[in-house]
């Protein structure tokens, strides 16, 4: 069984004050109750009264101190691989820049290519639904679906792919903490967070568009 969590870091605009890259992540493992139980854990020990009860862990929310302790201890207690797709704006197309929906469709082909390996005959998908303009979710998860099983060589795999609230998918928010540490290190190349973790990366690829 492997269970793959997507999220992203960055913003899809093109204005002066939007970032420069997108990052989306897939974060993988084969125990997600094993996750959950160490995210809990981890705000137990490290957020102080109402702070450890907020239902969403955002990591561009977190002090360094907190954010030292996550990446270090996941490097150390936690089984995963990481994927991750780089959108660089400046490789995008100018007829595509209003067309996030695209963008991000292509960046997950890309990210499921990268991560084909992975697949197994039980695989599960998590998605962070957000809005995405001009697409719909739908559409979004039957073109994983079909992507998946195009890459796949067992006929009898078993796939779910679901686009979910990060605030009650508590494992989606590992996969924003993975994310926020890849768009630190190509956004400001501060590779403080990154580092920590880096023997779980198995690919990062940049996409043109």
């Amino acid at each position: 069984m492997k269970y793959i969590y997507v999220d992203e870091s960055g913003d899809f605009g093109f204005s002066k004050k939007s970032t420069k890259t997108v990052i989306i992540v897939a974060s993988i493992t084969g125990s997600d109750k094993s996750l959950s139980t160490w995210i809990k854990r981890i705000k137990r020990r490290k957020l102080i009264g109402k702070k450890s009860k907020i239902s969403e862990l955002k990591a561009s929310h977190q002090k360094d101190e907190f954010l030292q302790y996550f990446y270090e201890h996941a490097n150390k207690d936690l089984k995963f691989n990481i994927y991750a797709v780089v959108i660089d704006k400046a490789k995008i197309s100018e007829k595509y820049t209003h067309e996030e929906g695209i963008i991000y469709l292509k960046a997950i082909e890309k990210l499921i290519e990268i991560s084909a390996s992975e697949i197994s005959a039980s695989t599960i998908w998590y998605l962070d639904r957000r809005p995405v303009k001009k697409l719909d979710w739908r559409f979004i998860q039957q073109s994983i679906r079909y992507k998946v099983l195009s890459l796949s060589t067992n006929n009898k795999i078993k796939l779910e792919i679901h686009s979910v609230d990060s605030e009650r998918v508590i494992n989606i928010q590992f996969a924003d903490f993975i994310a926020y540490s890849i768009f630190r290190s190509k956004e400001f190349h501060d590779n403080r967070w990154v580092d920590r973790i880096k023997s779980h990366i198995k690919k990062i690829v940049t996409i043109k568009i």
